[in-house]
């Protein structure tokens, strides 16, 4: 594992999201990871190494959670139109909140890394037009993104619950990763907008494109390699998906974050976005 001793030199911690999660922000102070309920999600907490193998994992259970041992960012505010993450205005929270991660200091970066194809979303409702979502679904909403704090020092960040359970996220070797997943394990068509609208209190309106019929150019998939280029200050080239449940292989994730295969009225086939979508609320 070589893992790093704590407290020897800094190191970075990522915490990735995946699926249908809210990274509550209250610009330049603080940060929540919200994960609301859905029926068909696993909600699982995991510490990988270098090589995405798990350390540790766990289920997240019903409750609130907390992060010691981190060190403040300074990460600029949060706009709204923002073209590479999806950034809407949030109301009060909705009844359907599973588990919080509170307390958070406000983070180096929050990075957009995989993207569902381009114009995925219906351009119709209140929710895209009021918080001006045209630019980021023209270059594909994120499928997950990464809370990033630089320059840590001192004992390893700890995820921790009520009943007084302690996890452990080591570097290894200097980056300590905590991958947070709220997406079904197997369900190609599951579609969790639904639930996504529903964790706002009054709910969102965001809706899905059925996509184009297979005449229509689509977006090829990225590589199974794909390169993490957005800037990260890691030392690896690339980070690929985590080889455990609720994910598969890289090659097979990023199949079903981008489409899986239905047909319509007429038996043309037509694609679909695996739509579970994290989402950045300000509040």
């Amino acid at each position: 594992m070589n893992a790093k001793t704590a407290g020897a030199s800094s190191y970075t911690f990522n915490i990735v999201i995946h699926g249908t999660v809210v990274i509550l922000v209250d610009n330049q102070k603080s940060l929540e990871i919200m994960l609301p309920y859905d029926n068909c999600h696993c909600f699982i907490a995991a510490c990988l190494d270098q090589q995405c193998l798990p350390i540790w994992r766990a289920d997240l259970d019903r409750g609130v959670y907390a992060i010691r041992n981190v060190a403040a960012g300074e990460s600029p505010k949060i706009p709204f139109n923002d073209p590479d993450r999806l950034v809407v205005e949030f109301p009060a929270l909705g009844s359907n909140a599973w588990c919080k991660i509170v307390s958070l200091p406000w983070p180096q970066a929050i990075i957009a890394w995989r993207r569902f194809a381009p114009n995925i979303l219906d351009n119709k409702g209140q929710t895209y037009i009021k918080n001006g979502l045209g630019k980021v679904d023209a270059k594909g909403i994120p499928t997950a993104y990464v809370v990033q704090y630089t320059n840590q020092t001192g004992p390893f960040p700890v995820l921790s619950e009520g009943m007084g359970s302690d996890f452990t996220v080591v570097a290894t070797p200097d980056v300590a990763r905590l991958h947070i997943f709220a997406e079904s394990p197997t369900d190609t068509d599951h579609d969790a907008v639904a639930t996504l609208n529903a964790s706002g209190s009054p709910s969102f309106d965001l809706g899905i494109n059925p996509g184009p019929s297979e005449d229509a150019p689509m977006a090829p998939p990225p590589d199974s390699s794909l390169a993490f280029n957005e800037q990260l200050a890691l030392h690896e080239s690339h980070v690929p998906c985590p080889k455990m449940p609720p994910c598969f292989s890289m090659k097979e994730q990023l199949k079903l974050e981008l489409h899986s295969t239905k047909t319509d009225s007429q038996g043309r086939i037509m694609f679909r976005p695996r739509t579970c979508i994290p989402m950045i609320g300000v509040r």
